[in-house]
């Protein structure tokens, strides 16, 4: 694989993985960002904007970068702040020219003769996950939905990773039934045997400025406290008091229409089974579908569109208590 680098400074190098070209003939490719430190220790892949519309992964990325002195670093950490370029270039979920495959965090590990979203995915895993030791896979709720922050794993590997991101990642969710599944880049990841964990924290209806800010804030202190727990910086490992682990599912729609949240529906909020969320109502206010929790729990995720033009889409996202560790 092509690979163009851009600069080197001070233990950073910037480079570009050239997965393919557009008409013109400029290409189409990874951006990897590198910082070297001294000493031994782990190699952490720290990976945005999967999602073209979730713009929370690049800014934490450049924010990291910025803070990261590589003389204070031990080990290594390789920074992806866009892998699915060209969605972030739509503001799309996913790549809208490929014909083909739309999600990219449901086909890895690709391939590297299928669609450009395969392609993307195979030269990541094997040029650039294999560099990793453990990997950070920063989401959001894009255009759909907002997510409260929490740490979703795959697998076991990646619950001591989970439990050192800090004071405000206290929600630790699994996904099951049609979430267990799913063939996304941590899971890939884990079953190289790199214990990986997947990120959720805000969506497009948490742009204005501060909010944004804050988001990404608490994103990049997370992971920095990652960092300090394995000893590649120093500093004092914050905790929660404690971690609450939680099993979700997608929670859809069944009809179109607008959307008109009812009392209950807050993020973190703890629900009762039953509890009205979300009422679809036509363009006359004529009530289409009333959406309630599916069972006791909490919410992680809320619509982030004031309306849905057809029925079938996740637009929120419950968590079934487990456990509760201290």
């Amino acid at each position: 694989m092509e690979t163009i680098t851009h600069r080197k400074e001070g233990g950073k190098t910037y480079e570009s993985l050239v997965i393919s070209r557009r008409v013109d003939g400029s290409p189409i490719t990874i951006p990897v960002i590198t910082v070297e430190g001294g000493g031994k220790g782990p190699s952490l892949g720290v990976v945005g904007c999967v999602h073209g519309d979730e713009q929370e992964g690049p800014a934490a990325v450049f924010r990291l970068v910025e803070r990261l002195d590589p003389r204070r670093l031990v080990g290594r950490v390789v920074f992806v702040p866009v892998l699915n370029l060209p969605a972030l270039e739509a503001r799309k979920r996913g790549n809208p020219l490929d014909d083909w495959d739309y999600d990219m965090n449901r086909l890895y590990p690709g391939g590297p003769s299928g669609s450009l979203t395969q392609r993307t995915a195979h030269a990541f895993c094997e040029a650039i996950l294999s560099r990793m030791d453990m990997v950070v896979a920063i989401h959001s709720g894009g255009s759909n939905i907002y997510c409260v922050e929490r740490v979703i794993l795959h697998g076991d590997a990646g619950m001591e990773m989970g439990k050192a991101m800090g004071p405000r990642w206290e929600l630790i969710a699994k996904g099951v039934g049609e979430r267990a599944g799913i063939a996304d880049m941590v899971t890939i990841a884990e079953r190289s045997g790199k214990p990986g964990i997947t990120l959720e924290l805000g969506g497009v209806s948490g742009r204005l400025p501060e909010t944004f800010r804050q988001n990404v804030t608490s994103i990049v202190e997370g992971i920095e406290n990652v960092m300090r727990y394995f000893k590649m910086v120093p500093g004092e490992v914050k905790r929660p008091r404690e971690w609450i682990v939680t099993a979700y599912e997608p929670i859809r729609n069944t009809q179109g229409g607008i959307l008109i949240f009812e009392e209950g529906c807050e993020l973190k909020k703890h629900v009762k089974g039953g509890t009205p969320l979300v009422t679809m109502v036509d363009v006359f206010g004529n009530v289409l579908e009333r959406i309630t929790a599916p069972y006791d729990g909490i919410i992680l995720a809320v619509p982030a569109q004031p309306s849905l033009p057809s029925g079938g889409a996740q637009i929120m996202s419950i968590g079934k208590v487990q456990e509760v560790l201290t």
